[in-house]
């Protein structure tokens, strides 16, 4: 490990050896946690799967007592299962605490990097180069709430955005950008279904195959022409439909085979979820949407 305090000259190979290093431990507790989270998953579909036989068994036992050790069982097992989980979590509690608190030391390395890569070596260091990926925050609860007021599944498939970016370690871009593609088009499909559209002023008929088209423009379009009240709000996030829509493409070429590029990838994703949360902290609701 470098010694910060050395004023000698850097090593260029112990540079990357230091940051190579934090990585690697990032992803040692990466992998334990997602290991541990499978595991967790597991548990919950089969007790999912499960439950309805042992209510069924415990509404016939009245009738059939023979069931009633079966289900006295199965209780048995799944409240000792409860006590083990239950156990694991609050050993888990001070991990988070502390991952939080890192995750804003990470945040402030990433920005003061952003600041400083700006004025220092030009020439040497190309900017372009350099993109750190967006953080989507496990508590983003603003977002979240404001999205479940739209739909709630459509909240669950933004916070899944940063739980394949963020927590796992099998393709997490291609992950992520598939779900953050999910995303845009549930959240406008819901506040634009397509009657409403194609009875706006910001509907055209179509001379294509499919006269009936509705495009991603018109869409955003009529959302923002509904849904943010203030003009200049409005008027600001029509002039970055042009921004997202781009990003929307590279979200789109997913589809496509070969490597991602990790640097378009971060990009596009922060554009869109930028975008995302201005457009819900400046959006107003109504009580009730239009029907889909």
């Amino acid at each position: 490990m470098i010694d910060s305090n050395d004023n000698t000259t850097l090593d260029p190979e112990s540079v990357a050896k230091t940051f190579a290093d934090a990585e690697e431990e990032a992803t040692h507790l990466q992998e334990i946690h997602l290991e541990a989270a499978q595991h967790a998953g597991y548990a919950k579909a089969v007790l999912h799967a499960i439950a309805p036989y042992y209510v069924a068994a415990a509404e016939a036992s009245e009738d059939m007592s023979y069931l009633i050790p079966v289900v006295t069982s199965g209780i048995d097992l799944a409240c000792s299962i409860t006590a083990e989980f239950h156990q694991m979590a609050g050993s888990a509690a001070p991990i988070l605490a502390q991952a939080h608190n890192l995750s804003g030391t990470i945040s402030l390395l990433a920005s003061s990097t952003d600041s400083t890569a700006a004025i220092t070596i030009p020439g040497i260091v190309n900017l372009d180069d350099y993109e750190a990926p967006p953080f989507f925050a496990p508590d983003e609860d603003a977002t979240y709430k404001k999205l479940c007021d739209v739909d709630p599944p459509l909240a669950q498939t933004y916070r899944e955005v940063g739980q394949a970016f963020h927590g796992t370690t099998a393709d997490p871009s291609r992950a992520a950008i598939a779900c953050m593609r999910q995303t845009l088009d549930h959240f406008f499909g819901n506040l634009a279904p397509d009657e409403a559209v194609r009875n706006s002023p910001y509907w055209k008929f179509k001379t294509s195959d499919d006269p009936l088209q509705i495009t991603r423009r018109e869409r955003i379009t009529y959302a923002t022409h509904t849904y943010i009240r203030e003009p200049k709000r409005a008027e600001t996030l029509l002039k970055s439909i042009d921004v997202v829509l781009e990003a929307y493409q590279f979200l789109h070429r997913l589809h496509q085979r070969g490597a991602l590029s990790e640097k378009q990838a971060n990009k596009a994703l922060r554009i869109t979820k930028t975008f995302i949360e201005t457009w819900v902290d400046a959006m107003t609701l109504p009580t009730t949407l239009p029907p889909a």
